[in-house]
């Protein structure tokens, strides 16, 4: 239920899914029909019938006869042999058998339409190849933005590509690594903390959250004046600082989310993961950097501040209670 709240403050894309998978891969039978399909971090291959279909860091591949309402491959590629509405490709190639009876989108990677492939809207290649094999009708318009695949131009969207996974590399591999430091130095306890203040005072964290990161900039920009006296110093510790919050809740959201995912198992197993499941969505084009990235940053930081470190949920706002004036017997 924790998950589901917050992928849906996220993105709807991923809210109330049908079947939710991380690092397993799915595969929908000719007898299945689901609503929608979510897959983060593996592959998805439908032979039945499906909405919504979403892969992060994994292939899509629609079989010959199988039907798909609308799909979204991120980092994986896309194979689409059966029908779908609208198709949407972004960091992987995209190979068209079949009818697209919407739109059809390919950013940064190839859109390749093969023998047997159409296309009832519009056909758009942002950044990358694009290839029609003769008689393939396209009823809309086919829009190209950018130089295709090839000479100086495609090796600097080949470097795009190259820089945006390396980054996101670095990203898995960084902070699932700072989780499980933070989660050995604070303990199963106090990030067990954190995790409850995220599930008890969300809107409140979230606030306080978003009110550290505005005085984090407002400090950035008054420190060197006020102690200019000490070239970087205090700035120093300030990002230190900073930093170290940031770890501290990102490591019990992280736990939060995990949880939510898997009841058994370790802590540190269930933090990793959801450190993990965390980078994927902020990872994701326009809504990951715009809305997920913000949504977690502000979130983690709150959470660390407002539980005082997993010292208590109520470390930085203690709750209070009213005493019970007993009623006078009538």
């Amino acid at each position: 239920m924790r998950i589901a709240f917050l992928l849906l403050a996220v993105s709807c894309v991923l809210a109330a899914q049908d079947r939710v998978m991380v690092g397993d891969n799915i595969f929908v039978a000719a007898d299945e029909e689901l609503e929608d399909v979510v897959c983060v971090g593996c592959s998805i291959e439908v032979h039945g019938r499906a909405g919504d279909v979403v892969a992060i860091g994994g292939k899509i591949t629609v079989a010959e006869g199988a039907v798909v309402r609308d799909i979204v491959a991120i980092a994986g590629g896309l194979e689409m042999r059966g029908e779908s509405r609208d198709a949407v490709s972004i960091l992987g190639g995209s190979d068209i058998y079949g009818p697209v009876d919407g739109d059809l989108v390919a950013v940064i990677g190839g859109l390749r339409l093969h023998e047997g492939a159409s296309v009832d809207g519009d056909a758009v290649s942002v950044l990358g190849g694009f290839e029609r094999a003769p008689g393939i009708p396209i009823e809309g318009e086919v829009v190209q933005v950018g130089p295709a695949m090839g000479g100086i131009a495609g090796v600097a969207a080949s470097g795009i590509v190259f820089l945006i996974i390396v980054a996101l590399l670095l990203a898995l591999a960084i902070w699932p690594v700072v989780s499980f430091i933070c989660f050995a130095i604070m303990g199963p306890q106090r990030v067990g903390v954190v995790a409850s203040t995220v599930n008890e005072r969300a809107g409140m964290c979230f606030l306080v959250g978003l009110g550290s990161w505005i005085a984090s900039i407002l400090l950035s920009v008054m420190i060197p004046i006020m102690f200019f006296w000490m070239p970087g110093g205090m700035e120093s510790v300030v990002t230190l600082a900073f930093f170290v919050t940031a770890a501290v809740g990102y490591t019990g959201v992280g736990y939060w989310v995990g949880r939510g995912m898997i009841r058994g198992g370790s802590g540190v197993g269930a933090t990793i993961l959801g450190s993990i499941l965390i980078t994927f969505i902020q990872a994701i084009p326009v809504i990951g950097w715009f809305i997920a990235f913000p949504i977690f940053g502000w979130l983690s930081l709150g959470a660390a501040i407002v539980s005082g470190f997993g010292t208590s949920a109520d470390w930085l706002f203690p709750r209070t209670t009213r005493d019970v004036i007993a009623r006078p017997a009538i």
